[in-house]
């Protein structure tokens, strides 16, 4: 791969919904130093011989704690757009990421912009220039006053820590330069969403400017804020952050195993996500975890650790986006009164064992069942040792049971019925009761069995997961300042979001419209007549790229089309084909996208054979046998004969993308301004429907 290609996720709203999530401290994880000797050395490449481990947990993202220039830990940043000597260079995190997205696994980076490191470049500026620098500002600084470090002027550190200088997010020059930067890195490292540090002592403005810049720029970028306490909905809502730390349920996890009160927990999630008006956080998703780099291993706080078992059971199965810190899924230990070191520790390569397999396989189960992703929260059956909640939604009910004891336990459940044990995919009955072996874990999905449901046995058996489709390898612009930098693409580089599908790339700007796959398979226009003999439907394999591209570029002009702001090869894309004698005569092309499949393309030379229909219930049975739960299509508003083809398939229109033709004209001016019927070409229109 060249040095100057950058790998890409489609990332769709709310992708981090399904997502299990994977923490690693790169600065233990690659065992460099504490102090920042200013060496360069490749240590974050270590990543890539740790990207099957990553695989075989079902991780969706990983979230990086700090990775650019510092003067120690991370959070005492110097410069935001160069990696840490320490850890390597820009291209090789370039590379890192590069990896994750091939496999199908986002990147969230932590933001720390309520403070910078005492060697921050402005800061050295202002210690040598005082009242001369133009970055004074930029700080919250004092001249009459002096600081513990006898500079001669006093400033305000983070919460008495003078060795990190708080940042003036007020300044609009100080905000400037973080959105360069957050630019910067979605640019280089294609990352994914930000984790922000403190985020509850972030200025709210700076978040509403920080989220219209990164949605701007990409509708399904994660925004994740640090929330230990008080009111989440304060900068948890849609003018801000997508979602922030579960601190609450973080510690009733952990005290309720260890007191055997199933009660606490229980208390907590059922105030958060009850059914009752007066709950919390109903329809959010909060990140919960067991540990993280700042508090004791999960395996080290546990008094019994027979129940690790159980607490990752429930930490997957209620409402939020897990996040495991890396070393826990095989039980490392680290105590927090031993020290920050001792909980982020090097570790040469990953462990694998009986505790390991279990996540990855919660993992797996949580990522295919839309009621733990995004069901309601019951507590169907509570007592001390022994816990049963429900997950609701309206495909499917699941029942998760937990017992803390020793000993086996039957406990009440009200349902009576067939079931299917989700960890096993053996059908089942129950009746009222639920049988739990001692410190066992139960999860059923109530109902009959389906045809996708298959045994495993009591073996943990990964299977691959669908991995978020890749957008076309873009080059990397010019670098802007200081060593190893971040480029700023210059604006004919930007990518607005959401562009439309209806474009494909023309090489001509002589062609008067373009036509979107969509738009075709409805049409009536003359075509050859049919030679009678019924074509082939078959999965697009590799031998027949050639005929691909051939079709791609007589029917579309290009092989290229922007879809949502990015630009994909649709001859790369898995497809399904029409063939008579060996010749392709229709084509659907498609992307997968964790449970969403998206068609991206459909075309075909015979209509009225109903050859679209085929290639659409082609494309939606590929879908369901990877594990998709929906399908969607986006076209534009002047499209009408395409709607109500889809329409007419089972689609829903479920999302407008408003103006978003003119902030896709910025990239491909050739887009005309009047469409189908005359219709001026503005909005983009998406469709879904379930599988």
């Amino acid at each position: 791969m060249s040095e100057k290609q950058v790998v890409r996720l489609k990332n769709q709203p709310g992708w981090q919904n399904s997502a299990m999530f994977y923490q690693i401290y790169p600065m233990g994880f690659c065992g460099a130093p504490f102090e920042n000797d200013g060496k360069p050395q490749s240590r974050i490449l270590k990543m890539l011989d740790w990207v099957e481990h990553l695989k075989k947990l079902n991780t969706g993202a990983v979230y990086f704690s700090p990775v650019f220039e510092s003067d120690t830990h991370g959070y005492d940043t110097r410069d935001y757009k160069k990696i840490d000597a320490r850890l390597g260079s820009n291209q090789d995190f370039a590379s890192v990421c590069n990896a994750l997205h091939e496999a199908g696994i986002r990147v969230v980076l932590d933001g720390v912009f309520n403070h910078v490191g005492r060697g921050f470049w402005a800061f050295q500026d202002v210690l040598r220039n005082r009242e001369s620098s133009p970055y004074k500002d930029w700080f919250h600084i004092n001249f009459g006053g002096n600081s513990n470090y006898n500079d001669g002027l006093w400033y305000e550190g983070w919460e008495g820590h003078f060795e990190l200088v708080k940042l003036n997010l007020q300044n609009p020059a100080v905000v400037d330069h973080i959105l360069e930067c957050v630019a910067g890195w979605m640019d280089q490292f294609a990352i994914d969403g930000l984790r922000l540090d403190v985020a509850y002592l972030l200025d709210e403005n700076f978040l509403r400017r920080l989220h219209q810049f990164c949605k701007g720029r990409d509708p399904g970028f994660f925004l994740l804020g640090e929330m230990i306490h008080g009111d989440y909905r304060r900068i948890m809502n849609p003018d801000m952050l997508d979602s922030v730390t579960n601190y609450e349920c973080y510690k009733g996890l952990y005290s309720s195993f260890n007191d055997q009160n199933m009660f606490e927990i229980a208390h907590s999630l059922n105030r958060q996500f009850g059914s009752e008006n007066w709950c919390l956080y109903r329809g959010e998703h909060l990140l919960c975890f067991a540990d993280n780099h700042d508090v004791s291993r999960i395996h080290t706080i546990l008094r019994d650790k027979n129940h690790l078992p159980g607490l990752y059971a429930m930490l997957y199965c209620m409402p939020g986006i897990p996040c495991l810190y890396y070393g826990s899924e095989w039980g490392a230990d680290g105590d927090k009164k031993d020290g920050d070191p001792s909980l982020r520790p090097c570790f040469e390569q990953p462990v694998e064992n009986e505790l390991t397999q279990f996540i990855g396989r919660l993992s797996e189960i949580k990522l295919h069942s839309k009621a733990l992703s995004e069901g309601g929260y019951k507590n169907e059956t509570l007592l001390n040792k022994q816990i049963v909640i429900r997950r609701e939604c309206q495909e499917e009910t699941v029942l998760v049971g937990v017992n803390t004891d020793g000993s086996g336990f039957n406990i009440n459940v009200n349902y009576h019925g067939p079931a299917v044990d989700l960890y096993t995919g053996q059908e089942t009955s129950l009746n009222g009761c639920m049988e739990l072996p001692p410190y066992g874990v139960k999860l059923y999905r109530l109902g009959p069995a389906r045809p996708e449901d298959k045994p495993t046995g009591a073996d943990f058996v990964t299977e691959a997961v669908a991995a978020p489709a890749l957008e076309e390898l873009v080059e990397q612009p010019a670098p802007v300042r200081g060593p190893d930098p971040i480029p700023t693409p210059p604006a004919e580089e930007a990518r607005p979001a959401p562009a439309p599908e209806r474009e494909s790339v023309q090489e001509s700007a002589s062609i008067p419209e373009l036509e979107p796959a969509a738009k075709r398979e409805p049409q009536t226009e003359a075509r050859p007549a049919p030679s009678g003999k019924l074509p082939e439907y078959r999965a697009i394999a590799e031998g027949d790229r050639e005929d691909v591209i051939a079709f791609l570029r007589e029917r579309w002009y290009s092989t290229v089309m922007v879809v949502h702001g990015a630009e994909v090869d649709m001859a790369r894309a898995r497809g399904c084909g029409a063939f008579r004698d060996g010749k392709l005569i229709g084509l659907a092309t498609y992307a997968v996208y964790g449970d969403l499949c998206e068609i991206l393309s459909l075309d075909c030379l015979e209509p009225e054979l109903g050859m679209g229909t085929r290639l659409v219930e082609r494309v939606k049975a590929a879908a369901k046998e990877r594990g998709c739960r929906k399908l969607a299509v986006t076209t534009t508003n002047d499209n009408l004969s395409a709607m109500g083809f889809y329409q007419k398939k089972g689609f829903d229109m479920v999302r407008v993308y408003h103006n978003s033709i003119e902030l896709a004209r910025q990239v491909k001016p050739e887009i005309p301004d009047f469409g189908e019927n005359g219709i001026a070409i503005r909005h983009e229109l998406e469709f879904e429907m379930e599988i």
